[in-house]
């Protein structure tokens, strides 16, 4: 089960708010220039967490362990920003390394794995970064986002633990209408994936009086509609939504979503009528075919004979 602390933040604390030992240590940063600030800590950039000091060191020179920490975030952050996803990690490893009770640096690496595209990795990551001090609803949510991203049927655990993070934020929102309302779309994000009905119409009860204007809501009402075969009540949240002036990105995923689901039922009829024409062209059922064609022609006779004449 995921690990969760609380109570949230309401934003991301950067690396020197959290991990600086001096207000000096939050200057301007002279990495920008093409230096770093740690004259005693140096970074090997091609191994960072060989670099980090020990626990002892540190505390003979903080303000130098607060420069280190400065330097080897915005190193990760670079390798980010020109998508060296390889280099980011082991930056954000080695910020892991000596800070290790934070979520940030764990946090960081969950976005550098997802750029690899390893996918166990990155949820692995942003679950220890999950229940770890410093976590916010934007931890909660890239979690989400990751989890739900994985090919093929999410994993049990997986689901646990969103439904944990869902209940978590909740708990934690006081009140707190944006909070609530992100622990509501996360929900509909997971009903959505599992095609879940419950989750669905949970969540979009929860939206429609948090946010009933919002884009997100007529989605996952959307969803919920498809998700029970009403498609005259899913034209009918696509015309609110365009009542509601939302954007055309999304009222053109809710019309093709639409146009795939009739396309496959079509799709479906035609197998199923070729498959019953396949099983009447076989030859032991020609009695069949023909007992068909006899009722089909004696129906058919019947009602010539019936209709009135001029």
């Amino acid at each position: 089960m995921l690990n969760l602390v609380g109570p949230l933040r309401p934003s991301r604390l950067v690396a020197c708010a959290l991990l600086c030992s001096s207000a000096a240590v939050c200057a301007p940063h002279a990495l920008a220039a093409g230096r770093p600030l740690a004259s005693v800590f140096r970074i090997n950039p091609n191994d960072p967490e060989s670099s980090v000091p020990t626990a002892a060191d540190s505390m003979k020179a903080p303000l130098e362990m607060g420069y280190f920490l400065i330097d080897v975030t915005e190193m990760g952050d670079a390798a980010l920003a020109r998508r060296d996803y390889a280099a980011a990690v082991k930056f954000f490893r080695a910020m892991a390394k000596a800070v290790p009770d934070r979520s940030v640096a764990y946090a960081k690496q969950c976005a550098a794995y997802e750029g690899l595209g390893e996918h166990a990795n990155a949820v692995e990551a942003c679950r220890t970064a999950l229940g770890l001090g410093g976590v916010t609803p934007v931890d909660y949510a890239h979690f989400v986002t990751v989890a739900l991203a994985g090919q093929g049927k999410l994993k049990q655990r997986e689901i646990e633990d969103i439904d944990a993070i869902v209940a978590h934020l909740q708990q934690e929102a006081k009140g707190d209408k944006d909070i609530l309302t992100m622990a509501s779309q996360l929900q509909c994000e997971l009903g959505a994936r599992l095609n879940d009905g419950k989750r669905l119409e949970t969540c979009t009860r929860a939206l429609s009086t948090l946010t009933p204007n919002a884009p997100e809501n007529f989605v996952f009402r959307w969803a919920l509609a498809m998700q029970r075969g009403d498609q005259t009540e899913a034209e009918r949240i696509i015309a609110q939504a365009k009542a509601a002036k939302v954007a055309e990105v999304v009222l053109t995923r809710m019309t093709s979503g639409m146009q795939v689901v009739q396309a496959g039922q079509r799709a479906q009829r035609m197998a199923a009528l070729k498959a019953q024409l396949y099983a009447f062209a076989n030859p032991r059922n020609a009695t069949i075919v023909a007992a068909l064609v006899l009722a089909a022609l004696g129906w058919f006779v019947s009602r010539r004979r019936a209709r009135p004449t001029a």
